[in-house]
């Protein structure tokens, strides 16, 4: 499963030796998180975050949310090229939003079924 690391700004406020007033600045810090994609409900899409390509490896459903129990609205068949949006996850796996440029057909596709194993930009949800 793919994961993002957010890191938050740190902040560190020096006082170069010169007491102010007597009261001590601490310095904050950020600590670092780590965020999880969502799954994408029946007939919801992804935001359009990727610039590239990729394409099925194998024939594949593209479903209109990412679970095999959304229904499929069109299929994928090997080398067709696909416009990637962004990805999120579902369970133990990854779906990437995707635009099959021969038919038109928008929707979700698992990851292990595209090249390069998909998008790597997060839709954000």
């Amino acid at each position: 499963m793919r994961k993002f690391t957010i890191a938050a700004a740190t902040v560190a406020l020096g006082l170069s030796g010169v007491a102010m007033a007597g009261t001590a600045v601490a310095a904050p810090t950020g600590a670092a998180g780590t965020v999880t994609p969502n799954s994408a409900a029946c007939g919801h899409n992804g935001p359009n975050n990727d610039p590239n390509t990729g394409h099925a490896t194998t024939a594949a459903n593209i479903r209109n949310g990412s679970s095999t129990s959304c229904p499929a609205v069109g299929a994928a068949q090997p080398g067709d090229v696909l416009d990637y949006y962004c990805y999120t996850s579902a369970g133990s796996y990854t779906w990437t939003f995707v635009r099959d440029t021969r038919t038109g057909t928008i929707g979700w596709i698992r990851d292990d079924l595209l090249s390069g194993n998909g998008s790597y930009y997060y839709c954000g949800f």
